[in-house]
This record gives structure tokens, C-alpha cells and sequence, in this order.
């Protein structure tokens, strides 16, 4: 096989991917996860490291209000419990985990830091696409019924959907799966010492 055809591949991929969600609009910033739904507390538990011990993202925003189209390379490294933003990049990046939530999606689960607005656990659908091409949307409330928002989210917070259990999380995971609205952002698993592309 050449040489150029992975990257031949790579490119196509991305480019298709980056086509097909043009138009979403972008609200979320990984892996400060902000989305709609979120938790008091961590509602998923034994994470494992899934993605690797050290995790580099090249995350790319494609929604219309994005002002940085190359996105930027955010580096993590595992501690034993969860994904922690490295020191050269720590800032308002959350730690988090990552769990399995079907054969090609995942469930990010983003943990408040000193930096960050919200003091809540925050969640978000990730979906891969291609081998270490992965796109990732928000989890929201607005993917259910009315009857079924109002068991699952806490009628005393107005804000967000705050839930309490693993159950309504997996509830509305599923009905974000099924939704399959445009993704916000393509994310890129990168080696080590990989450079972004040009």
C-alpha cells in the first residue's frame, strides 16, 4: 500500500465529516462540556482509561459562531479515575471520563473545576466515525417529550436539565443517539508527538 493513501483516507474522512455538520451551531467546548443536561453529582462510575493512558484531542468547532476554524490540541493523561488536563494546558479544560454507550458511542462525563462557571457534571454524546475520528453533541432535554422532560429533570433548577440517576442519563443519551442532530465538533485522537495538519 502507498504511503499517501492513509492520509488520502484521513483527509476524505474528515472532509465529509466537516461538509456534513457545516451548519451546526456551536455551544459547547470540549471538554468543558456546558450542554443542557447535567448532574449534582458524577452519575457514571468505574471509568476506565478507553482511550489510552496520554490523550492528545485536536478539537475542531464547526458550528457558525466559531471564531477559531482549526480548533486547537488539548492534552490529557489519565490519573486512575478520570482524563486530567496536563499542566501545559490546564485552564478551563475539565477532567473527564469517558463510557461506553453503544457499539460506536460514548457518553462524556466532564467534572467542575475552580475554573469553571458551573459547579455541576456536565454530559455529552460522542460517536465515532472513524478510527480515532470521533464527533461529539450535546446531551439535551429538548430530545424528549414534555411528559417524560418533566420526570426526568428537577422542576426547582430552570437553567439546565438537572438530573439525578444513571437511568435518565441513559434515557436521554438514547433519544440524542436517535435525534441524530448535527454534531459540534469533530475530535481527533492524535499521537504524542503527531503534529496538526496544515
Amino acid at each position: 500500500m502507498n504511503g499517501d493513501h492513509p492520509m488520502i483516507a484521513y483527509n476524505l474522512i474528515v472532509s465529509r465529516t466537516l461538509k456534513r455538520i457545516l451548519n451546526a451551531a456551536a455551544i459547547l467546548s470540549m471538554l468543558v462540556l456546558g450542554g443542557c443536561v447535567d448532574s449534582a453529582e458524577p452519575l457514571l462510575n468505574n471509568a476506565e482509561p478507553i482511550l489510552g493512558q496520554k490523550l492528545r484531542v485536536h478539537m475542531i468547532p464547526v458550528g457558525k459562531e466559531q471564531t477559531d476554524p482549526g480548533g486547537e490540541i488539548l492534552a490529557y493523561a489519565w490519573n486512575g479515575e478520570r482524563y486530567e488536563p496536563v499542566s501545559r494546558s490546564k485552564g478551563t479544560q475539565q477532567p473527564f471520563t469517558v463510557h461506553y454507550f453503544g457499539t460506536q458511542d460514548y457518553i462524556a462525563q466532564g467534572f467542575p473545576t475552580s475554573d469553571t462557571v458551573v459547579d455541576t457534571v456536565t454530559y455529552a454524546l460522542v460517536r465515532k466515525a472513524a478510527e480515532g475520528v470521533y464527533v461529539m453533541s450535546p446531551i439535551e432535554e429538548k430530545d424528549l417529550n414534555e411528559e417524560t422532560r418533566a420526570k426526568l429533570c428537577d422542576p426547582g433548577i430552570i437553567y439546565t436539565c438537572r438530573i439525578s440517576s444513571a437511568e435518565a442519563l441513559a434515557q436521554m443519551a438514547r433519544a440524542a443517539a436517535s435525534a441524530q442532530r448535527e454534531p459540534l465538533h469533530v475530535l481527533l485522537l492524535r499521537g504524542e508527538d503527531e503534529p496538526a495538519p496544515n
